[in-house]
Parts: structure tokens; C-alpha cells; sequence
């Protein structure tokens, strides 16, 4: 099997589950080097809380160290091998008596952005946070690293922020044009035009929304087919020729969340 293409061993370990590709990578060194890049194919919310994860949050949250993993100069190429990042800041797992118990998420949402700016070929991208999160710093970094998203197909911002300066929902495009599924809730974003827009014209004071940003209306039409949306925000949906699901509710930012509201 030595003699086999690399680009089949690969074709084939996108079809492995986790346990399976570890004991791929224990049967020799010749796979060990080929499957070993694919580990970073996937960061589940649960794996931030795992110890022997490079990006282990209390590692990168450890203020009594002047270097964190994300200045690890192997990390960027690691990076580059995530097509699906997911992260919750509260979610339920199981005890090893298969009890179920809250995790709460200590990273903070200043660290995650830049996680997701290193993992320029994504495809799924899932920040989910359940409880107000006072500051998120550089959120207008983090939007501009989603026009970097080039393969990205799947997108869901549930994100509970306190901020006084929301971003306009046309700073984010066209990256919604690009994808297939969309769920976006949050007071973080508003459907309203920047002011310096609506005055028309750049003028002093404007924001620079990143590479390909534009207007709705001078939009392609839109590929998404599962639209998930808070009601403020339903008119996203006149763009969706294509859309096969719509799901709208309520903004849970607009009141103390519950199992019932924030699941």
C-alpha cells in the first residue's frame, strides 16, 4: 500500500472518523506523515477543553507566560489544514460516569478571532456564545478575516456581545453570497446602513469593510439555502432565490437567555 498515490491515502481519510485516523497514524511512519496534517481537519467545541489540544484554552489564556501556542511559527500551516471550527462558550458533556455537567469556555473572543484568521480554508464556521460577553476588541478584525474565507459554506455567528458599535450587515458581504448555510443572531450585528453611507459617499470617518464588499442590491444572487435569522433581520431572505429553509425567532440578546432561547 506504500506505493499507493498519497492523493488516494488522503481521499480516503476524509471518510475517518477520529479513532480511526489515530490508529492509521500508529501503523507506521510513512502514514504517520500523510494523515498526521488531517488532525487539524476538525475542531470540535468539546476539543478546546482537551489538555494534549495544541490550542488548549488554558494555554492560551495564561497570562503568566509571554508566549501563548498561536505564536507556535509551525501553527499557521497546521492551520491551513481546518475546514470545520466550531466553539461554543457554554454546551453539556458527559462525565466519565456519563453524567451530564456544563463546560464553560474560558478563551476569549479577542484569541478565537485570531484562531479563525489563521484558518484561511475553512468551510464551517461555528462561534456560539450563551451567555453576554463584555468586550470583543477587535471585531472588526475578525470580519474582515471573514472575507479571507474564500472556501467557507456554512456560517453560524450566534454570538451574545456587548458592544456600542454594531457592524452593518453589508460589511459582510459578500460573504454571505458564497454560502450555502446561514444562521446569524446577535445584537452585534445591525441591519441598518452605516451613517456615513447613508449621507452617500465614503467620507471622513469610513470603514474600510475588507476586500469585494458592497451593497445589497449589487449583489450576485445568493447560493444559500438554509437561511436561520433573528426577525430584525428577515430581509436578508429577499437575496435567497435558492432558499429551501427559513427559520426566524426573536433575538435571545434581547433578554436573559434560557435552555429554551439560547439552544
Amino acid at each position: 500500500m506504500d506505493n499507493l498515490p498519497m492523493e488516494l491515502f488522503l481521499a480516503i481519510a476524509r471518510f475517518f472518523d477520529g479513532p480511526t485516523l489515530v490508529t492509521c497514524l500508529r501503523v507506521c511512519r510513512h502514514w504517520h506523515v500523510i494523515f498526521h496534517p488531517l488532525i487539524w481537519r476538525l475542531i470540535q467545541k468539546t476539543t478546546w477543553h482537551n489538555p494534549r489540544f495544541p490550542l488548549y484554552e488554558k494555554k492560551l489564556t495564561d497570562s503568566a507566560k509571554a508566549t501563548t501556542p498561536l505564536d507556535n511559527p509551525t501553527l499557521p500551516t497546521a492551520l491551513l489544514h481546518v475546514n470545520t471550527l466550531q466553539w461554543c462558550s457554554v454546551y453539556t458533556a458527559s462525565d466519565r460516569k456519563q453524567r451530564p455537567r456544563r463546560q464553560h469556555s474560558g478563551i476569549e473572543l479577542d484569541t478565537l478571532g485570531r484562531v479563525v484568521g489563521l484558518t484561511s480554508n475553512l468551510v464551517c464556521l461555528h462561534l456560539q456564545s450563551q451567555h453576554k460577553i463584555k468586550k470583543f476588541e477587535s471585531l472588526s478584525l475578525f470580519v474582515r478575516d471573514l472575507h479571507r474565507l474564500q472556501s467557507l459554506k456554512e456560517l453560524a455567528l450566534m454570538l451574545y456581545i456587548d458592544t456600542d458599535t454594531p457592524v452593518a450587515v453589508e460589511e459582510l458581504f459578500p460573504v454571505f453570497s458564497r454560502l450555502n448555510k446561514l444562521t446569524i443572531t446577535g445584537l452585534w450585528i445591525s441591519p441598518e446602513r452605516r451613517q456615513e453611507e447613508k449621507v452617500g459617499g465614503a467620507g471622513i470617518g469610513a470603514v474600510d469593510r475588507g476586500a469585494g464588499a458592497g451593497s445589497l442590491e449589487t449583489q450576485q444572487s445568493w447560493k444559500i439555502r438554509s437561511l436561520t435569522v433573528a426577525t430584525r433581520l428577515l430581509s436578508l431572505a429577499r437575496y435567497c432565490p435558492a432558499l429551501v429553509f427559513l427559520t426566524a425567532s426573536y433575538d435571545f440578546c434581547e433578554k436573559t437567555p434560557t435552555p429554551e432561547t439560547s439552544s
